[in-house]
């Protein structure tokens, strides 16, 4: 059975605003605005220095190389 997690919006020109618009470098920002917001919607949480490390090796876990 799925679980109903949440909603993601990413406005795309917040992206660009604050990342560039280059097309790799804003690739490489939606990839992560992704990963870090879904990792929210499953309860992780960087308001402690342990949630923010617990939230970066997860990052790292799923972007690899590209964090």
């Amino acid at each position: 059975e799925r679980q109903y997690l949440g909603e993601i919006l990413i406005a795309p020109s917040v992206v660009a605003e604050t990342y560039g618009s280059g097309a790799k470098v804003f690739r490489s920002a939606l990839r992560h605005i992704t990963v870090h917001a879904t990792l929210h919607l499953l309860k992780f949480d960087h308001g402690t220095p342990s949630g923010r490390q617990n939230m970066e090796q997860a990052e790292r876990r799923v972007l690899g190389d590209a964090f």
